[in-house]
């Protein structure tokens, strides 16, 4: 359990939540990390300090922030990245200033698409590139080029030729030669497509040993918050709506301070799995089919996965994740036993979904306050969600919290 205030592995709760981010498509599966990876190795050898590579590492994680639609991304690893998405360079190098201690990978964020020679949108050139976005943009060109489905070792030449061909214009020469030295070993590449990689990246990559209070921890789940509330312009205030609607209601229930304080986090990561989600079914504007049923169902069990193996997430990745979970055991996608259900799953199932009826989707408006109000009794009449709750909800909730 997080205490109020402890040292944690900042680079490993980063590593495991930056997941999200690559799940959407086979094509970018795992880049954030095989980035991370590359650039360690490449700070293993050029005598880089403790703070530029806990910088390098958190930076190259989190370099795609800025993208939250799964079509963007794929635009994004084109080697030649299109001028227009260079905007989320911009974007990233902003949201990660909602937390203190990622304010300093702000600027190398949003340099990480400079080539040197330029000329950027950013303006800058040359040594006026920040070394770290540098190190990112050539891992991050490696990755995009490597194909999902061939064996590694048969594209390494291949790769390292396309490389060495932009050496001197998008990238510091010195740098290629560097990555050209740490890549001469097969196992450089086979890190890369085996299951082990990230485990080699807990136990290799920088070890980030920071003191986070628990507002410290809100912090970071806002970020991520952020990026799942920008997947789609439906649900621009979707996961921090549920946040506030879940704490006020764990604080009519009695619960403590700091359990509010777990369940606004588990209201902000509770969707964390729709990353996984492709757009066209999130953004599709009439009923899903029951195929395009199935693949939204996947969302909580990807949030849970995600959640449960980081540190102090342990009660927040079961009441952020059963948020579908129904006390009829009709839910998706554990069907937990009612007596299993803790209440604070019920708690993030309530407020989720009046959240979501309160807000337009692409079938449908947004319903007024009263009609929201209606179907969420006619659901805890059912027995779908939990009665007490939502008449809690109706009668002692201020619904600007959701706002």
């Amino acid at each position: 359990m997080f205490k109020k205030e402890a040292t944690i592995n900042l680079g490993n709760l980063v590593l495991t939540l930056s997941k999200a981010l690559d799940i959407a498509d086979v094509r970018i599966t795992k880049h954030s990390q095989r980035v991370a990876y590359i650039t360690s190795k490449m700070a293993d050898n050029m005598g880089l300090s403790p703070e530029e590579r806990a910088d390098l590492f958190l930076a190259s994680l989190l370099h795609d922030i800025g993208i939250s639609s799964s079509h963007l991304k794929i635009e994004a690893i084109k080697f030649n990245t299109p001028p227009e998405l260079f905007v989320h360079c911009i974007t990233g190098s902003q949201m990660v200033g909602v937390f203190p201690p990622f304010a300093r990978l702000g600027k190398i964020i949003y340099h990480h698409h400079d080539k040197w020679k330029g000329p950027n949108p950013s303006g800058a050139s040359y040594d006026d590139i920040p070394l770290l976005s540098q190190i990112i943009f050539l891992a991050d060109r490696l990755d995009v080029q490597l194909e999902r489905d061939k064996y590694i070792l048969f594209q390494k030449e291949r790769v390292m030729d396309i490389l060495q061909e932009y050496s001197g214009t998008y990238f510091h020469p010195d740098l290629v030669e560097q990555l050209r030295y740490v890549s001469k070993r097969d196992s450089f590449w086979l890190d890369m497509a085996s299951d082990i990689m990230q485990e080699v990246l807990q136990y290799e990559g920088a070890y980030i040993a920071t003191r986070v209070d628990m507002e410290g921890l809100k912090s970071i789940a806002l970020l991520f918050a952020q990026i799942i509330d920008r997947k789609n312009k439906f649900t621009g205030r979707h996961s921090r709506g549920v946040a506030k609607i879940s704490r006020r209601l764990a604080e009519c229930c009695g619960f403590s301070r700091y359990e509010q304080d777990q369940i606004e986090i588990a209201g902000l990561l509770h969707d964390l799995g729709k990353l996984a989600i492709p757009d066209e079914i999130l953004e599709y504007p009439g009923s899903i089919s029951p195929e395009q049923y199935s693949i939204v169902k996947m969302h909580p069990y990807y949030t849970y996965h995600l959640l449960r193996k980081s540190e102090g997430f342990e009660v927040i990745s079961s009441w952020a994740a059963f948020h579908h979970e129904r006390i009829d055991e009709t839910g998706y996608p554990f069907r937990i036993p009612i007596d299993e259900l803790s209440l604070g799953s019920k708690i993030v199932a309530v407020s989720d979904t009046y959240q979501a009826l309160a807000e337009e989707r692409p079938y449908r408006k947004a319903f007024t306050i009263e009609k929201a109000k209606k179907i969420l009794r006619d659901a805890g009449n059912s027995g779908h969600l939990d009665r007490e709750l939502v008449e809690l909800l109706c009668y002692e909730i201020d619904f600007d919290l959701g706002e």
